[in-house]
């Protein structure tokens, strides 16, 4: 498969809780971010092309806050058999700079990596 990101991910070691804002349930905990999107790591499959409003719930502040709402879509979506989760990839949609900006300072923390842990 033909890697076609232009930015490197930035792996998190740590439990990051996502909730989807429509219900207010647990979406998953995310794997990796870049300012152009993210994978979560969920329960349930999720169909691809289907648009999501998420709350990241950063473990720290970020800017004085510890959370940023964004709008994103799925791109695709993976069953890992050894994990038993739904991996799932989604593209940010409408970012402002002002959260670009956050995510950045958010994936420079300690506890995200250039390489899965």
């Amino acid at each position: 498969m033909v890697e076609r990101r232009k930015l490197k991910r930035k792996y998190t070691s740590e439990y990051v809780n996502v909730f989807d804002e429509s219900g207010g349930d647990l979406a998953g905990h995310l794997d990796n971010m870049t300012s152009e999107g993210m994978m979560i790591a969920g329960n349930k499959p999720v169909e691809p092309g289907k648009n999501y409003k998420f709350r990241v719930i950063f473990p720290f502040k970020v800017d004085d806050r510890k959370h940023i709402v964004i709008s994103a879509t799925s791109m695709w979506c993976n069953q890992d058999d050894s994990s038993g989760f739904c991996e799932t990839g989604y593209k940010f949609q409408s970012v402002s700079f002002d959260i670009i900006d956050r995510i950045q300072k958010f994936t420079k923390e300690s506890i995200f990596s250039d390489e899965r842990k």
